[in-house]
Order: structure tokens, then C-alpha cells, then sequence
């Protein structure tokens, strides 16, 4: 009983010296995420060369990428990246080089819409040259 009681002054010190508004926030959200959600080996595989060739797009604010699979029994095995409410599919193919090729595309493709998306937050918030925005 007695070990106890010097923990639990620890954390209510803890707690004080942080004060409430740190224990309030709770919009909290950590960006630049890429998540492994694979199920298979061969999905396991493919995040790894992912991760392995992506770099972050310059000028690109807050994004996670959530990587999954879904299995097909006709088809094999597809793998999903999702960005917010956007997806991409692609289908695995066993051998390694299919593997890292389809990896080298999703790279490319998920670049090209952080950039793509960027560019449309950006032109939202830059003011109409000219009118008023009515056709």
C-alpha cells in the first residue's frame, strides 16, 4: 500500500504541471502518418517498398495513408491506400519485381494527388482577380 502512494503523487503532479487545457484538447491529430494495415506476406512486402521509396511531396500540409488489402478468391489479392476519402487500388501479384513495380505506382500516384490536392487547397484560398464569381 505504501509503494503505491509515491506513483499515484507522481501522476497527480503530473497532471497539475500539465494543467487542464492539455487534458481538454482532444481535436489532437498526428499528420505524416503511413499506416500498415496489410494482412498477407505479400501485402507486408509491399508496404515495405512503399515506405522504402516514399518521400514526403514539398508543400504538402496534413495527410495519413492508411495501406490495406482486400482479398478477392478470383483475382488474388488487392492493395488499398486510402488518403482521407480518397482510394487507390491495385492488384499484387506474387513475384517481387510485380510487387515493387505496383509499389513504385502507388509512390507516383499518391504523390501526384498531394500535389494535385495542395494545389486545389491553395487556389481556394487566393482571393478572384477579377468579378464576382458568377457566371
Amino acid at each position: 500500500m505504501k509503494k503505491s502512494a509515491p506513483i499515484f503523487l507522481l501522476f497527480f503532479a503530473l497532471a497539475l504541471a500539465c494543467g487542464p487545457s492539455a487534458w481538454a484538447q482532444s481535436d489532437v491529430e498526428i499528420e505524416g502518418l503511413i499506416i500498415d494495415q496489410t494482412r498477407s506476406k505479400m501485402g507486408h512486402d509491399f508496404y515495405q517498398e512503399f515506405v522504402g521509396s516514399w518521400e514526403e511531396p514539398p508543400g504538402v500540409k496534413a495527410y495519413n495513408i492508411v495501406v490495406g488489402e482486400q482479398n478477392d478468391p478470383k483475382f488474388g489479392n488487392w492493395v488499398v491506400l486510402e488518403i482521407g476519402d480518397s482510394v487507390y487500388r491495385a492488384l499484387l501479384k506474387p513475384r517481387p519485381e510485380d510487387i515493387a513495380q505496383a509499389a513504385s505506382e502507388a509512390v507516383a500516384a499518391t504523390r501526384d494527388y498531394l500535389l494535385n490536392l495542395a494545389e486545389y487547397e491553395k487556389s481556394l484560398e487566393e482571393r478572384d482577380m477579377k468579378g464576382k464569381g458568377i457566371y
